[in-house]
């Protein structure tokens, strides 16, 4: 049975990102466009438990790696940022790692 992310020490979490960039390439590469999107998505998850989510501070503006827009956030749960893209009122969330500056 495989480990959740949050049980991971550092060089486990550092193998599954290398994993799944890897496995995500191939998919892509070889036209299977949704399942490398999956997995980029595990990517982001994995990566985001090496992060600090004392980092991102609610009410901040962040880029969303692979989204047009500005992301202001709302709240923290764990690793995922929730928030809103200017002007929209839908409230979505992210795992922290794909926030930037």
């Amino acid at each position: 049975m495989e480990k959740r992310y949050s049980e991971m020490t550092t060089e486990e979490l550092n193998h599954e990102l290398l994993k799944l960039k890897e496995a995500s390439m191939k998919k892509h590469q070889a036209g299977f466009f949704s399942e490398a999107a999956v997995l980029e998505q595990k990517f982001y998850m994995a990566k985001s438990y090496l992060m600090n989510p004392a980092d991102f501070i609610p009410g901040q503006t962040y880029h969303v790696t692979g989204y047009d827009g500005k992301f202001t956030i709302t709240y923290l749960n764990g690793m995922m940022a929730w928030g809103k893209f200017d002007p929209s009122q839908e409230e979505i969330a992210f795992p922290i790692a794909r926030l930037t500056n």
